[in-house]
């Protein structure tokens, strides 16, 4: 369902939408590429207690995965999961309930 809203509503903005996964097993949800070459990550997580292992792949796949150099730093980083609060984390990664996208 989130995938599929993602797609709704890039669709028209030039955007792309992938998914990631690597030989290591790491796996992304959600890469936006945008028009202008930069990039954003998200992951899904619908219960609460999954949202940090969620954080800790977004966050392993910008610091350890991707050249940054190359592909440039992410736009967002952000987890969409089933709570009732958005907020940012320390590290700069977007908590963004999924009820957000769906109102």
């Amino acid at each position: 369902m989130v995938i599929h809203d993602l797609r709704v509503y890039l669709e028209g903005t030039g955007a792309q939408l992938w998914h990631y996964k690597d030989e290591t097993g790491l796996a992304i949800d959600a890469i936006i590429g945008y028009p202008d070459g930069r990039w954003a990550a998200l992951q899904t997580s619908l219960g609460d207690h999954h949202a940090l292992d969620a954080e800790i792949a977004l966050e392993t796949l910008r610091d350890d995965r991707l050249d940054l150099d190359q592909v440039g730093p992410p736009r967002y980083l952000a987890v969409i999961c089933g709570g009732t609060h958005a907020t940012t984390t320390r590290t700069r990664t977007h908590t963004i309930p999924l009820a957000t996208l769906t109102a």
